[in-house]
């Protein structure tokens, strides 16, 4: 097993996914016309490896054109790990990163594009790239 993929099965010890549980059980506070705003769920599937596992977010505004997405992944349907990404508006579609550590696989790059309730986005590392795909809950 290479060492990059023993890190990323480690990641999951050392996150913190009580904000996320907080942020998901939350009332949603979508407005009209809001098409990013509230909670979203489906898969993330690496096209590095074949890895996959479910995918959970909350997204809300955090400045003009801007959003915190909050995720919660499960890698092999029991580890779990929790990280937050801001995300811009650039064109018709979001751009984002995330540095998730040694452990997590460093510095994450994602484009997404949102449109009749699902979120799709790619993602991009050093050691790994494919794809979120959700919809809204």
């Amino acid at each position: 097993m290479p060492l990059t993929d023993l890190l990323h099965l480690f990641s999951p010890l050392v996150t913190n996914c009580r904000g996320f549980h907080q942020a998901w059980e939350a009332p949603p506070s979508s407005s009209a016309g809001d098409a990013l705003t509230g909670r979203w769920e489906g898969e993330w599937i690496s096209e590095a490896n074949g890895a996959r596992g479910a995918l959970r977010c909350v997204m809300v505004p955090s400045g003009p054109d801007r959003w915190r997405a909050r995720f919660h992944a499960t890698f092999a349907r029991v580890l779990k790990a929790c990280y937050d990404t801001e995300f811009e508006v650039h064109g018709t579609g979001l751009r984002g990163s995330s540095n998730l550590g040694a452990f997590g696989g460093g510095v994450y790059e994602y484009a997404a594009e949102v449109s009749n309730g699902e979120f799709i986005a790619t993602f991009r590392s050093r050691t790994d790239h494919g794809t979120f795909r959700m919809r809204r809950v």
